[in-house]
């Protein structure tokens, strides 16, 4: 669940999708790094455990948080390729 509220706060605090923040950084360097991170094996399988987590809150919330992930991931990543 750590993870998950980690992700959580950096995915949905909105300023990592705000035009400021945008225009002051790299966003292909944000990107790329984003890219590893989303592309390792121990944080895919992380993610995965979650959602087989015997504790059917647990397992909700890591659900739902991937339902939303999936988008945010395409929009950081996917649109810098």
């Amino acid at each position: 669940m750590h993870l998950l509220n980690l992700l959580k706060v950096l995915f949905e605090g909105g300023h990592f999708y705000s035009p400021d923040f945008r225009g002051k950084v790299d966003m292909s360097e944000i990107c790329e790094h984003a890219r590893s991170i989303f592309e390792e094996t121990r944080f895919l399988n992380c993610i995965k455990d979650g959602m087989n987590n015997k504790v059917s809150f647990v397992r909700y919330a890591y659900i739902e948080f991937s339902k939303e992930f999936i988008i945010r991931m395409h929009e950081v990543v996917g649109s810098n390729k």
